[in-house]
């Protein structure tokens, strides 16, 4: 006989399954989007001469999404995704520029 406890739990941990999946889902856009404009941001860079390290705009960029964040006890997290991301960019903008 099947556990009405254990179904519930299953239930629930798909429908929070399915909303991770959504989520991911609009990460990887807004991600693919990112990259797309730190290669316009690489091309402007080559055209002008500028270093592809712009260490206050990075620090701009993480003290940004830090005011945006509603649950300060992920602050730690946010800044390492924010760091994660800006190093990507800057290994794209590497790429582009050789």
């Amino acid at each position: 006989m099947c556990n009405p406890n254990k179904i519930n739990i299953e239930t629930s941990l798909d429908k929070y399954r399915e909303e991770i999946d959504l989520i991911d889902s609009q990460i990887i856009n807004l991600f693919e989007q990112r990259i797309e404009v730190a290669v316009k941001v690489a091309e402007y860079k080559k055209e002008n001469k500028m270093n592809i390290l712009q260490g206050k705009r990075e620090e701009e960029v993480i003290k940004k999404a830090l005011s945006e964040l509603k649950n300060m006890e992920y602050s730690e997290y946010a800044k390492e995704l924010m760091n994660l991301l800006m190093n990507i960019s800057k290994e794209v903008q590497k790429d582009k520029i050789k």
